[in-house]
């Protein structure tokens, strides 16, 4: 790794709790060019760290977050336990600020273990503070980069007791470092699956401004999940497409 180069992407505010290894996966990607790769991982994180966000500690930094300002989490996560019912474990991949819906984790899943995961090391302070300051002992967000080397093996195959693995818009942040990584990923997933578990994956159905609508149904997506696993549901709700899907035979 050239440590110049990556201490040059991280000077910008946004970028400076990133993981290091994550930097250079970029550079590497962008030929070593810096505004490049600092688009890269803005996409890749699908966060923006505007000041509200920042100045925000309680569940209205929701409103704030692009990725979560239009999810209503009551029906989105009423819809999920539709089909889940009580869980002891909610493990969020990618999680950026869902820590702070936490109390309506709780509200459809029961009394869960929460653990997110999340390269912003901005949003996984912001987050544990909200927890510690609210003594919510049961949840924590860890500062690791989830595309890394073998992570599902590293951090997900030792959590026991039936789960589900939230991925709320990372498909096309996966895709981004490489083509079909999230199929390989989803494939990792599967190996540690009971078949009493759920993994949830939503992909925006709007573009950020929320004036455009994408057409792309992700057919690519759907055919692999119908192959490689069973799925539960697959609808839209507000501007997210929700698929929920189990190990299946």
């Amino acid at each position: 790794m050239d440590k110049s180069l990556i201490d040059e992407v991280k000077k910008k505010k946004v970028f400076s709790k990133i993981p290091d290894e994550l930097v250079w996966k970029f550079l590497r990607k962008n030929k070593l060019n810096i505004k490049e790769t600092r688009s890269d991982i803005r996409k890749f994180l699908g966060v923006f760290l505007t000041n509200k966000v920042l100045k925000k500690n309680d569940e209205s930094i929701l409103r704030n977050h692009i990725s979560s300002k239009n999810r209503d989490y009551s029906k989105f996560y009423e819809a999920i336990s539709e089909v889940s019912g009580a869980v002891k474990n909610i493990v969020d991949l990618g999680a950026g600020i869902n820590g702070f819906s936490y109390n309506f984790l709780t509200k459809y899943f029961g009394d869960v273990n929460y653990i997110g995961f999340e390269a912003a090391g901005q949003l996984v302070d912001k987050t544990n503070v909200y927890f510690f300051e609210n003594k919510l002992a049961k949840a924590r967000v860890l500062h690791k980069d989830i595309s890394e080397g073998d992570f599902v093996k590293k951090h997900l195959s030792h959590i026991s007791g039936r789960k589900i693995i939230l991925m709320l818009q990372i498909v096309d942040a996966l895709e981004n470092i490489k083509r079909d990584f999230s199929k390989d990923f989803l494939l990792s997933l599967r190996r540690i699956l009971s078949k009493e578990d759920f993994i949830v994956i939503t992909m925006p159905l709007k573009s950020i401004s929320g004036r455009k609508r994408f057409e792309a149904q992700r057919t690519w997506l759907v055919k692999f999940l119908e192959k490689n696993f069973e799925i539960k549901k697959n609808t839209d709700i507000d501007n997210e497409k929700l698929i929920i899907i189990g190990k299946g035979i």
